[in-house]
C-alpha cells in the first residue's frame, strides 16, 4: 500500500509533537534488510513517496538534525 504525502506528514507532525520543535530534522529507515539507512531529509523522503519508492512497510524514525538512532530508538512505520 502506497502511502500519500499527506499522511507521511501527518505521522511525522505526530511524532515531532512533544520534543523540542527544531527547524531542522534527519529521517531513518530499516530497509528490507533491516539495515539502517540515512540520515535523510523531509524532502527526500517526501519525493520518493511521490514516486513510490516505499510501500509503507518500512519503519521510520525522526531525530533532530546530527542525531543518529541508538539501539533503543524507536522505529515506526508509516
Amino acid at each position: 500500500i502506497w502511502i500519500s504525502t499527506a499522511l507521511f506528514s501527518s505521522t511525522y507532525a505526530y511524532f515531532r509533537m512533544g520534543s523540542e520543535a527544531s527547524s531542522k530534522s534527519s529521517i531513518f529507515f530499516k530497509d528490507k534488510k533491516n539495515e539502517l539507512k540515512g540520515p535523510f531529509t523531509e524532502r527526500q523522503v517526501q519525493e520518493w513517496y511521490r514516486q513510490k519508492w516505499f510501500d509503507g512497510s518500512f519503519p521510520f524514525c525522526f531525530l533532530r538534525e546530527g542525531e543518529k538512532p541508538r539501539d533503543d530508538t524507536p522505529f515506526h512505520t508509516l
